[in-house]
């Protein structure tokens, strides 16, 4: 299958003409055409079969595709499905989005949205699904507020889609499929734990490896210890928190996962050079 990606500035919204949920069974098999807008299915349940310029898609559950204006498309054969799809144009008086290979160096805003995806991460796969179900209601109203919260919805299931595929690649490099090093699975995987209790143990038996083995390599390629490196991530997390103002420091230090107020408020002023306190001011 080929590695088709695009290009998608995250700061513009797209624009939909058209949105629904719909369930589809045999004799029925999706219709050719070659569309004006850019069309995105995602599969909710059963399996699709896509034909698009020659190029076949077996589409499951947790599948999403991006149909475009350059290519035509048609069903394969009959089958079971229920999907939710958008029918949209850029924003702005864009024509297009950018098409490119996974080795695309993304420029600022920009996002990298695949063609066809099968998403991964559990955390999005839920957080689709929940928003997918609120893509019936909106298609019932056609006042100019719903078009916006249609629009802005598509928004977030494509920058979804896009953060799934990022950790995919992730995956892909630190299971040694692009790079046998394990440095890289432990960063992804702190940036994800950083607010839990931190068990040495527990590092060991994820990781098949002795723990201090694991620090050892970890501060050979990084120059900081594992532990180092989660401090630096939850202080990191601290400062956002920080800057919103709604938060106490026990509140903080809480969600990032620090024992106590007194534990974050010293590894703070430690890591940052000043305490809590005076970055909020």
């Amino acid at each position: 299958m080929n590695d088709i990606f695009f290009a998608v500035n995250n700061r513009i919204i797209p624009q939909v003409s058209a949105m629904d949920t719909c369930t589809h069974k045999p004799p029925y098999v999706h219709f050719k055409r070659h569309y004006h807008e850019y069309i995105l299915y995602l599969i909710t349940e059963g399996e699709l079969f896509l034909r698009e310029d020659g190029e076949e898609y077996h589409l499951k559950k947790n599948d999403c595709i991006l149909l475009d204006p350059s290519r035509t498309h048609m069903g394969i054969k009959a089958s079971s499905f229920s999907f939710c799809y958008f029918h949209f144009l850029p924003g702005y008086g864009e024509n297009k989005y950018k098409e490119v290979n996974e080795d695309y160096v993304l420029g600022n805003d920009e996002v990298l949205l695949p063609k066809y995806h099968q998403l991964e991460n559990e955390e999005n796969i839920e957080f689709c699904r929940e928003l997918c179900g609120k893509v019936h209601a909106l298609s019932m109203v056609t006042d100019s507020i719903s078009r916006l919260k249609a629009s802005s919805l598509l928004h977030l299931i494509m920058l979804i889609i896009a953060d799934d595929i990022e950790k995919s690649q992730f995956r892909e490099i630190s299971s040694g499929k692009k790079n046998n090093s394990v440095v890289n699975d432990l960063k992804w995987y702190i940036q994800q734990h950083y607010m839990e209790k931190f068990e040495s143990e527990e590092i060991s038996l994820n990781f098949g490896y002795n723990y201090d083995h694991l620090n050892r390599i970890f501060k050979a390629d990084t120059g900081e210890t594992i532990y180092q490196f989660l401090l630096k991530i939850r202080c990191k997390e601290a400062g956002k928190l920080i800057d919103t103002g709604y938060y106490s420091n026990t509140e903080i230090a809480s969600r990032v996962g620090f024992g106590s107020s007194e534990h974050f408020c010293n590894a703070y002023k430690k890591y940052m050079g000043y305490s809590p306190r005076q970055k909020g001011k």
